[in-house]
């Protein structure tokens, strides 16, 4: 499986663009009208996030659309190298990040899985950025040998979650940049917030690093735009605001902060989130569950 996808990656970056990205798009069509895969989950994820306010079925056809053409560029990414995407690439406010690091703290990239992500690690690498990502596995061991093994030869330095907190302590102190994604179900170490008005358990990562190390917190997220190209948007540092006598609380209102950070870029383009993930396995009851 593994040589296969190294396969299909070299095919992939020989393609025009146009076509590849034609082929995402075809891709996205048959999964959303022939494959019933996750399209039960990601409507039903559509219809609490919006309750009703938005085309669910327009939205999970133009979603399902976004993520085979991330797929297909990834793909690109892995047997081409950036230089095949990085034409494509506008970037916002990249003096922010510059600002942060000049503290000295090192610092937290805060995304969620938002337009082209694969896309916006090997970016912030390519773009001289010392990054390690905080990351989990895919269930496929090969898929995720493949996926792992072309975002470490693309330059990301990959931290498993689990035992990672000495190798982050160890890389914001040395003023390095760590970037880590909140929008996932958290079964483990996770504190409940507020996702598009309803509980999700949430990772308190960021926040846990942010009070112990002082690095800013700067929300950095990638959208993909109407002409085909991609926008990196890097937001003001939110930072680690201690309003609170006790630790947990204040752990709790930053992960909302940051959280709300998150709901801010999906809104910005709902179809481009990953709806297919179940986000909200708090406060859903077993009869809203999807088959």
């Amino acid at each position: 499986m593994t040589t296969l996808l190294r396969f299909l990656a070299c095919m992939a970056a020989v393609l025009p663009r146009r076509v590849a990205d034609a082929l995402g798009a075809a891709l996205g069509l048959v999964w959303f009208h022939a494959l019933p895969v996750r399209k039960a989950v990601a409507l039903q994820n559509l219809r609490a996030a919006f309750g009703g306010s938005v085309d669910e079925r327009r939205v999970c056809r133009g979603n399902f659309i976004h993520l085979m053409r991330n797929l297909i560029e990834f793909l690109r990414m892995a047997g081409g190298g950036m230089r095949l995407l990085r034409p494509l690439l506008v970037v916002r406010h990249w003096n922010r990040i510059e600002r942060a690091v000049e503290r000295g703290r090192g610092l937290i990239i805060l995304s969620g899985h938002v337009g082209n992500f694969d896309l916006l690690v090997c970016s912030l690498v390519d773009r001289g950025l010392p990054l390690h990502i905080l990351t989990k596995h895919a269930k496929s061991e090969a898929v995720d040998r493949f996926w792992q093994e072309s975002r470490a030869r693309l330059g990301a330095d990959l931290l498993p979650r689990r035992d990672a907190v000495r190798g982050i302590l160890k890389s914001l102190r040395g003023n390095e940049v760590v970037g880590i994604v909140i929008d996932q179900h958290q079964s483990g170490d996770s504190v409940v917030v507020n996702y598009f008005g309803r509980p999700a358990a949430t990772t308190q990562a960021a926040a846990v690093f942010a009070e112990r190390t002082g690095a800013p917190v700067v929300p950095v997220f990638m959208r993909r735009l109407a002409d085909g190209r991609h926008e990196m948007d890097v937001g003001e540092d939110l930072g680690f605001e201690r309003t609170s006598e006790d630790r947990a609380e204040n752990l709790r209102l930053n992960t909302q902060r940051y959280s709300d950070a998150v709901e801010r870029a999906v809104r910005r383009a709902p179809e481009q989130w990953l709806w297919v993930h179940r986000r909200w396995k708090v406060g859903i009851s077993r009869a809203e569950q999807p088959d």
